[in-house]
């Protein structure tokens, strides 16, 4: 046990690293009182500009690839953890989820998760993730707003990891990725809830906007 519970540590301050706020730091902002005040590759792209953000994205993403795959193969190949591969994958990648939402480093206040369980994901598979993040783009392309983007493919990749399975693996063997996949789904549709309500205001900032200092 104690392996996995290393590795768990480790997921979870991997997830932590607050890369957005680092970027940004850098440069002089402090992205929680700018744009959104979300702490996340989105609000990066507002205050430091497209490459950045593409930047945080990816190393958001690899936080929760990392765990999923890397440090879970590790465990299991060597026969470290009493868990099935799934529920390995399944709980480190949760663990770097957690860190991202609630990092250590900014008391607990951290982003959205999007980008993380995108890497998660595409290390428990990688086709279904691809196809989840293909209908980001394509929302995105259309809306402009990177929120109802990551909604949708937070919805699609369940449905689109059973049809890539097939039925009787989603709901038999790798019935846990498919359950923590609706889960997944659920909590960034909550986390999304400001989000929703500026939506139906009209308040969402659309990509490309120009950031502003918050009044809140």
């Amino acid at each position: 046990m104690l392996p996995l519970l290393l590795a768990l540590v480790a997921s979870y301050l991997l997830g932590s690293v607050p890369a957005a706020y680092l970027v940004a730091r850098a440069k002089g902002i402090d992205l929680r009182t700018v744009g959104s005040g979300n702490v996340g590759a989105t609000n990066v792209v507002r205050a430091c500009g497209k490459a950045w953000g593409i930047g945080v994205f990816l190393f958001d993403c690899l936080k929760g690839f990392v765990p999923a795959y890397l440090f879970a193969r590790v465990l299991v190949e060597s026969g470290r953890t009493p868990l099935s591969p799934d529920a390995t994958a399944l709980l480190l990648g949760t663990a770097a989820i957690v860190g991202h939402v609630f990092p250590v480093w900014l008391r607990f206040q951290g982003g959205k998760g999007v980008a993380t369980s995108a890497g998660m994901c595409a290390g428990l598979c990688w086709p279904a993730a691809l196809l989840a993040l293909l209908a980001w783009y394509g929302v995105l392309r259309v809306s402009r707003y990177v929120s109802v983007a990551s909604m949708v493919a937070a919805i699609l990749f369940p449905a689109i990891f059973v049809a890539w399975v097939g039925p009787e693996a989603a709901f038999g063997e790798r019935r846990l990725v498919t359950g923590l996949s609706i889960v997944l789904a659920l909590l960034i549709l909550y986390l999304h809830r400001a989000n929703i309500g500026r939506l139906r205001r009209g308040e969402e900032l659309r990509i490309g906007a120009k950031t502003e200092r918050q009044t809140r």
